[in-house]
């Protein structure tokens, strides 16, 4: 046992350290353990969704870290960044050295306090964020290829409650979901599951939304719509959005008329319900 002085930088991994962390030797099981380890880490950048991403100056707080041949069991904390209100994103892996694949466990239970995606990801441009609210995941699953081109494979759970999102100028708020979520490769696929919203204004306020969404990041189905509008029930059967349009058709529901006039001002007057 004893300390270990470790200074690596500018690694082609885009991993840099400068620490002290615990060492303890096992000769009789040729293993190595690595205690309070931190390291500063440059993660490159990821082609998402036509969008370049890159994680900004995190740190990972390794719990443990252990050698044992060509094996390697670790786990910890990730920090995407060094900001206080960082998701923190614990994890486990395991990594074999000679054919460079392994598995892991990542974890989150964080509250959101600005807009996720832009905050965490360097170059996130797209009009949808996940603003506020209780974000939860869990995901295991498998990755290889590290030598050449990198693979993984994997599968879990999100869920938000008590969230709020927008996409472009259409904000939503009370949002209550847990959905499936599976990638392979660069085919990311979440739900299908049910989401709730509170309310969402889109310069009439609709409450009380209901509906069913499956998505694989580039069209995105939802179904079984329901909503109150201005008194009165909405309902939307499908609707598949593909990044640029969406065709639906809606049913409405003891809609009052004086309330839909009243939306184009005082001197337009109507009776009755839809």
């Amino acid at each position: 046992g004893g300390t270990l002085d470790l200074v690596v930088a500018d690694l082609e991994a885009g991993f840099k350290t400068n620490t002290r962390a615990a060492l303890s030797v096992n000769e009789a099981a040729d293993t190595v353990a690595v205690t309070d380890l931190s390291l500063t880490v440059r993660i490159p950048t990821i082609s998402i969704l036509d969008q370049r991403l890159a994680f900004r100056s995190g740190k990972i707080e390794f719990a443990g870290l252990k050698f044992s041949g060509d094996s390697w069991v670790a786990n910890g904390v990730l920090h995407s960044r060094s900001a206080a209100e960082a998701v923190p994103v614990a994890f486990r892996t395991t990594l074999n050295t000679s054919r460079m694949d392994g598995d892991f466990e990542l974890s989150v239970a964080g509250k959101v306090r600005q807009p996720l995606l832009r905050s965490e990801l360097s170059g996130w441009r797209s009009d949808y964020d996940l603003d506020g609210g209780d974000l939860t995941v869990q995901l295991a699953g498998q990755f290889s290829g590290l030598s050449e081109v990198p693979r993984v494979v994997a599968s879990g759970r999100v869920g938000v409650t008590d969230g709020t999102e927008h996409y472009d100028d259409m904000m939503a708020t009370g949002i209550r979901t847990e959905l499936p979520i599976t990638i392979d490769g660069d085919v990311v696929h979440v739900g299908p599951g049910e989401a709730q919203l509170a309310a969402v204004e889109v310069g009439v306020p609709v409450t009380g939304v209901h509906f069913q969404l499956d998505s694989d990041l580039t069209v995105t189905t939802i179904t079984d719509v329901k909503a109150t509008v201005l008194g009165g029930e909405v309902r939307v059967e499908r609707l598949v959005y593909d990044g640029e349009t969406a065709d639906f058709a809606v049913q409405v529901e003891g809609l009052p008329v004086a309330a839909i006039v009243a939306l184009e001002g005082e001197d337009i007057v109507g009776d009755g319900i839809l």
